[in-house]
């Protein structure tokens, strides 16, 4: 059995890819590829030019599991220090590099504490915080924000943009498909080990059709336009209506300003990454 079959994608530096999929598609299996955890049946793993399986390559990179194994007997504090030196940060500017992490990541009272007393939430930034010491080239981060409160969450998805702004490579696998839209630049759908679709957000929400969202349409006007439209969707004083043809779209446009309709937007109709992800599980499925 393959858990990864035919599997091609690249992530350039700066770039948050997101990976997605159904349960045992092949995600977390390709995330330890990665990391050179897991060696290939056949092809073959680069990072920064280098095989995944080389040491000189994994110095480049951190990870966050999605279960992350916590000693719970040690503090946070120990737990950072030992991971900061199997990572390699020098012993000089590992404790001002635990600080500084903590600080970001809201967790700097944390430290001092037995990790076994530790909320799951606060676990999981620490998991975080370990991936971040050596500072990598490379996070692959796999469900990092499960057990988080929405103001942690709003910080951890912040500190992806900023890390990506300064050059860092994330990969992101998660089930949060708001949190992926949000913030990832690329994102691949994987159904049955293979890559069933790729690209940027917009070229993956970008639907067919044409899109007026308009607000105070009368009811008569809008009976009389929907007809033509593919889809209505009227929570007043909001109504969406999408159309499978530019005439019968400017028809609605006309008839929906005579009718002392306010139009609020007028463009090519989208998908949501939802969608577009339940669509292309769903045909894989059926293939």
């Amino acid at each position: 059995m393959r858990v990864v079959d035919s599997v091609s994608l690249r992530v350039e530096e700066g770039t948050i890819f997101g990976l997605l999929g159904p349960s045992g598609s092949g995600k977390s299996t390709l995330a330890r590829m990665l990391l050179g955890c897991v060696r290939p049946s056949a092809g073959r793993v680069w990072l920064f030019g280098l095989d995944a399986a080389d040491a000189a390559a994994r110095r480049n990179t951190g990870y966050v599991p999605e279960h992350f194994f916590v000693p719970e007997p040690l503090t946070a504090r120990d737990m950072l220090l030992y991971h900061g030196t199997l990572a390699g940060v020098r012993r000089d500017d590992l404790k001002s590099r635990i600080a500084e992490v903590c600080e970001r990541l809201g967790i700097a009272d944390t430290l001092g504490e037995r990790l076994i007393r530790l909320p799951r939430a606060k676990l999981q930034l620490l998991g975080l915080a370990q991936a971040l010491l050596p500072r990598p080239r490379l996070l692959v981060l796999d469900e990092p924000a499960d057990g988080l409160d929405p103001s942690g969450h709003r910080n951890v998805l912040d500190l992806f943009s900023e890390l990506a702004a300064q050059g860092t490579a994330i990969v992101l696998n998660s089930h949060h498909l708001a949190d992926v839209e949000a913030c990832c630049h690329r994102v691949a759908i994987l159904c049955r080990g293979s890559v069933s679709r790729e690209g940027n957000v917009a070229e993956l929400t970008a639907g067919g059709g044409f899109q007026v969202d308009a607000a105070g349409v009368p009811q008569a006007v809008l009976s009389a336009v929907a007809g033509t439209a593919v889809s209505c969707d009227a929570s007043a004083p909001h109504v969406r209506l999408v159309f499978a043809k530019r005439e019968d779209a400017y028809a609605a446009l006309d008839a929906i300003r005579a009718g002392g309709g306010v139009l609020e937007s007028f463009g090519p109709a989208r998908s949501t990454l939802e969608q577009v992800y339940l669509d292309t599980v769903e045909r894989a499925a059926q293939a």
